[in-house]
């Protein structure tokens, strides 16, 4: 379909979007890209532009699709330093959508859409940034967030489901299959999640804590998507006819083994190195039907392009590799800890190749025995005349969860 807006004298481009294929229907091949970590400030929306070259059939949105807040390096400025009324929102939704890069991966094709943390505020989670007495009470979380939740209403083409509901709320979380051939589960990670384990007395945003100290790490009724999602995930995620399916989530989705200074394990609390029991259910899911269909998981958040083997246990690296799993690096948001994270590999073997050197995305094409996965980079989103190209490139075969370097 073929689509165009008139305002008054104003007309504007022509935009393009489809519908998905019936389903059950036979499909030979797809091609869907995805993204995240967009800091309106930290570089050009290039990457959007050659995303939309590639003539994807659906494109997923994994957020942080705006920032609420200015920090960092600049090659642009937004209009506003720390996001918190209704207006503050628009108005950063409203500068994003006046990028042609961005307009141009719009009109491309159809999105599908997840969020994290900044379409919001970092690491929020429950009972975040409650104002005290005396406080300024426009800063209050709850008023935030639905301040937040509205503007990103208004700004994307979302389901009608997604309007708010009694409790300012917003169904994220859902799935769109395509034909016989693949379906997406989309996770919301952010809205119905448990606090985050053992924080700091007063703190509010994520920390490493220790893994022999905290407790709560092991917690079984802690959850990272609530019951409800959970449910949902455990009657749809891989499920006939599809021949695969794309588990859609935020953010990386391995366990990363980390140490602090002295040598002792610890867990990063925003992720789901959080929520270990809540990501097994997920895992033991993918173990008991990748028979019939084969999954792939892809993330953003890392601001980094990794490849990881999704172990049955990550505790034990000689465990079934259940499925794989693709993070893309961030449109623009920087990142600077290219040496620290290969300094873990040696205790995480189940993580195969990391890079947060470079801006990108990733573009996959499917068939029903394969899927092409490249890791689409460029060395700076600080000019216009760089170009992408693959700086990774996997072959996943159905049935074989590997990483197939190509």
């Amino acid at each position: 379909y073929f689509y165009r807006f008139r305002v008054g004298l104003a007309v504007s481009p022509v935009g393009r979007t489809r519908t998905t294929p019936e389903f059950g229907a036979p499909l030979a091949k797809m091609r869907f890209a995805w993204h995240s970590c967009a800091h309106y400030e930290q570089g050009l929306f290039t990457a959007y532009g050659d995303l939309a070259k590639q003539n994807p059939d659906v494109i997923l949105s994994l957020g942080d699709y705006i920032y609420e807040v200015s920090y960092g390096a600049a090659v642009r400025r937004m209009p506003v330093e720390d996001a918190f009324s209704l207006s503050d929102y628009r108005l950063i939704h409203a500068v994003h959508k006046m990028d042609p890069d961005l307009q141009a991966a719009h009109a491309a094709a159809p999105w599908l859409y997840i969020w994290d943390d900044h379409e919001v505020a970092n690491d929020y989670q429950a009972d975040f940034g409650k104002v005290l007495p005396g406080q300024d009470p426009a800063k209050d979380f709850p008023i935030r967030k639905y301040n937040a939740y509205k503007a990103f209403f208004e700004s994307q083409p979302l389901r009608a489901r997604s309007r708010f509901d009694a409790a300012n709320r917003m169904r994220i979380y859902g799935q769109s299959g395509w034909g016989d051939l693949l379906d997406f589960t989309l996770l919301d990670t952010r809205q119905y999640r448990s606090k985050g384990a053992c924080l700091s007395p007063g703190r509010q945003e994520a920390e490493s804590v220790s893994r022999a100290t905290c407790a709560e790490l092991q917690d079984p009724s802690r959850t990272i998507l609530g019951a409800r999602q959970e449910r949902f995930v455990s009657e749809n995620f891989m499920r006939a006819p599809f021949k695969w399916s794309v588990l859609v989530q935020p953010t990386i989705f391995s366990t990363l083994f980390q140490k602090n200074s002295q040598g002792d394990p610890t867990a990063f609390t925003d992720g789901w190195s959080g929520f270990e029991p809540a990501r097994q259910k997920i895992i033991d899911l993918m173990a008991r039907r990748r028979r019939d269909v084969s999954s792939v998981v892809i993330g953003g958040d890392m601001h980094g392009f990794w490849a990881n083997d999704v172990k049955q246990d990550y505790a034990k690296p000689e465990s079934d590799t259940v499925a794989v799993e693709f993070v893309s690096s961030s449109i623009t948001s920087i990142s600077f800890n290219y040496d620290r994270w290969n300094r873990i590999f040696p205790d995480n073997p189940h993580l195969k190749w990391q890079d947060d050197r470079v801006r990108g995305y990733g573009l996959v094409d499917v068939t029903p025995q394969t899927m092409d996965v490249r890791l689409m980079s460029t060395p700076t989103t600080w000019r216009r005349d760089q170009a992408f190209k693959p700086l990774k490139r996997y072959v996943v075969e159905r049935g074989k969860p590997a990483l197939n370097e190509a």
